[in-house]
């Protein structure tokens, strides 16, 4: 994977929900603050307070957040652990360790470079049927994470979600979120399970 490009403004921040079973979820997003330049820990407690009640339903109820590490994209600032916490999965059931519901993040242009996904999972049993998401699940976690954006975008300091382009250098603001139904896998947590 490339390295981290320097881009003014922007911070990675990574959800880091623990162990269990020998899995780590972790989710990496991206933010823009725009022109103004807070502090790690302020882009921390502006993702936390953001986050909507669904965002993680399908996440399987033994895991919940530990920390969130942000680092700002300047080319020098280390990573800061911040320690926001307060959000888990709400999915009961067994968790199904390499599976996961798929958050699709999309901007205003085309192509893969202005397109991301994250990764929400182990799913728990009690949100997922023959390779799906059941009932209202996928259209609860849709709904709060467009919720999110809204919130990111409202919030002190105000920051938007974008997709960064590791290869070229830049981001894509993401206008849209949505969720399938079909249950997806990811591959690095499916890994860790392998010796």
């Amino acid at each position: 994977m490339p390295p981290l490009p320097s881009i003014n403004y922007v911070y990675q921040v990574t959800l880091d929900f623990g162990t269990s079973a020998g899995v780590t979820p972790r989710n990496v997003l991206h933010v823009n603050a725009a022109s103004f330049s807070p502090t790690e820990q302020q882009v921390a407690t502006a993702v936390r307070t953001a986050i909507a009640v669904n965002c993680f339903n399908a996440l399987q109820m033994s895991y919940s957040c530990a920390e969130m590490k942000v680092i700002k994209l300047d080319g020098s600032s280390p990573t800061q652990i911040c320690g926001v916490t307060g959000f888990s999965g709400s999915a009961s059931g067994d968790e199904h360790l390499a599976e996961c519901a798929v958050v699709s993040l999309r901007g205003a242009f085309r192509g893969p470079a202005h397109r991301g996904r994250i990764y929400i999972g182990p799913v728990g049993d009690g949100a997922m049927s023959s390779g799906q998401l059941v009932g209202g699940t996928a259209s609860a976690c849709q709904t709060a994470w467009n919720t999110f954006l809204t919130n990111l975008v409202g919030g002190t300091p105000s920051l938007s979600l974008v997709v960064l382009s590791r290869k070229h250098g830049y981001f894509t603001t993401v206008t849209n979120c949505s969720v399938s139904t079909i249950i997806g896998t990811q591959r690095r947590r499916n890994n860790q399970l392998r010796p």
